[in-house]
């Protein structure tokens, strides 16, 4: 077997990288990593050309500004893949599709600017997943329940609670806010609404984002494992905690209002500002 990038490293020099647009390493008895970040008009979007579905651990995508031809990508059936990751922005990929990679633990899907729709399926130890600045409008992620870090900011999800993400009950980071002035000027950001509540399952919760989000209330249902570590809450519709406090009798939710404010010292919140 021949290591995979030595081989590119000796037959494609690095100067002339970036013109190439079609590149065949079928048939060469490679194996190992391949990092294909400076040929920037190649076709990358068929992967199993450039990555063996046998050997390859880390796939690494894009380049900078990296344009596709295809709108589609799909990566499966990658026995021993352990990371994807993606280097830039990255244009014209409205469709991903990563199903059946049984060792994959880390994605990184970042900056798919156009990308508007995500299948995830049968990657039982996924643990950490950010795509963050794309435009999903919803989720369709089967049995990714080990997650632990979770990243969806600058997207553009519909109105909706935070039902959805009560199952990932293993997260320790979850960021669902906007940060992006252009996107949202231009009506692209994710929209969650209502309670906390949903998330109150998140016991192993430890980082929490979001910013510019519609959510307002239910700040009384965040787990404790969340004590001195909420994240942006500048700008998220919630009413103050004080505020909170004075009105909870009226809601229903505690009728010991200084024991609602113990718990809130106690998490090291009730200094946070939540703009309505």
């Amino acid at each position: 077997m021949v290591n995979a990038q030595e081989w590119l490293d000796q037959h494609y020099p690095k100067e002339g990288r970036n013109e190439i647009k079609e590149l065949d390493i079928s048939h060469k008895n490679l194996e190992g990593d391949l990092d294909l970040n400076d040929f920037i008009k190649l076709e990358k979007e068929k992967l199993d050309k450039y990555f063996s579905k046998e050997n390859s651990k880390v796939i690494i995508l894009g380049g900078i500004n990296q344009e596709f031809e295809s709108e589609k990508m799909i990566i499966d059936n990658y026995s021993v893949l352990e990371e994807i990751m993606t280097n830039g922005e990255v244009r014209n990929i409205i469709e991903i599709s990563i199903i059946n990679c049984p060792q994959l633990k880390k994605i990184d899907i970042s900056n798919f600017v156009d990308n508007k729709k995500l299948e995830i399926n049968n990657c039982p130890n996924l643990r950490e997943f950010n795509c963050e600045n794309n435009q999903l409008t919803n989720m369709n992620f089967r049995g990714l329940e080990n997650l632990t870090h979770f990243n969806l900011n600058n997207n553009n999800f519909s109105e909706q609670d935070l039902t959805i993400f009560s199952r990932f009950i293993n997260l320790k980071e979850l960021c669902i806010g906007n940060d992006d002035d252009k996107k949202i000027k231009n009506g692209i950001y994710n929209r969650f609404r209502g309670s906390l509540e949903p998330l109150k399952s998140l016991t192993k919760l430890e980082k929490l984002n979001i910013n510019n989000t519609d959510l307002n209330s239910g700040v009384e249902h965040l787990p404790v494992s969340l004590s001195g570590a909420i994240e942006k809450y500048k700008n998220a519709k919630i009413l103050t905690l004080i505020e909170e406090i004075q009105h909870s009798h009226h809601l229903g939710i505690i009728s010991d209002d200084e024991y609602k404010r113990q718990e809130l010292e106690n998490r090291n919140i009730l200094n946070f500002q939540f703009l309505s």
